[in-house]
């Protein structure tokens, strides 16, 4: 029990995978969460979003899985992108912890790719709910994965998560953040060997 309470997270219980439709479904809700219709920075950087089936885990869990290209900012006299990749770790994360509260499906891990630098980390999407939660009595009801209605409230909240993180919680989102790609990440589990690279 105390090793319960202690652990951020707690094993998957077995249940059936997503169908297709439902997979399709996830994944708009996904990229919804992740920019809004008037967040034309993060619609300009986010390549894509994907909600793909752990193999390493036999209960059916799922890895998020995003990939961004700051490069791809364009805005009139505003300069680079302005986020470090730790800080648009964060502020992803953030959304990421709402959505992940919101269905039903098991997630297993948040990873973010920069595609125009290579830079990959990842944490344990549990971890994101830990360091970014609500009071319960704010939070909607689980959504329908078919009704965007009932994803309106949800998709508020994800939008309005604030931009700025105070000290100690960034310290944990640092401390949780792990630089490594999925692929490592996989085979270093043991569920397959990585190509070996050409010569």
């Amino acid at each position: 029990m105390l090793l319960a309470a202690l652990c951020p997270f707690s094993p998957a219980q077995a249940q059936d995978p997503l169908t297709p439709e439902d997979l399709d479904s996830l994944q708009v809700y996904l990229v919804s969460a992740l920019a809004a219709p008037d967040e034309r920075s993060y619609l300009q950087i986010l390549t894509s979003a994907e909600v793909l089936l752990d193999p390493t885990d036999s209960n059916s869990a799922y890895d998020i899985v995003v990939r961004y290209d700051p490069g791809r900012f364009h805005a009139a006299f505003a300069g680079l992108y302005p986020l470090t990749f730790e800080d648009q770790f964060i502020q992803w994360g953030k959304r990421i912890a709402l959505l992940t509260r919101s269905i039903v499906a098991t997630t297993r891990r948040y990873y973010l790719h920069d595609v125009s630098t290579g830079r990959q980390a990842w944490m344990f999407t549990a971890e994101a709910r830990h360091l970014y939660s609500l009071p319960a009595d704010k939070l909607p009801g689980i959504v329908s994965l078919t009704d965007r209605g009932s994803q309106r409230r949800w998709l508020r909240l994800m939008h309005s998560t604030p931009t700025g993180t105070e000290l100690l919680t960034m310290g944990g989102w640092l401390r949780q953040l792990r630089r490594e790609s999925r692929e490592t990440v996989i085979a270093r589990l043991g569920v397959y060997t990585l190509p070996a690279a050409a010569p």
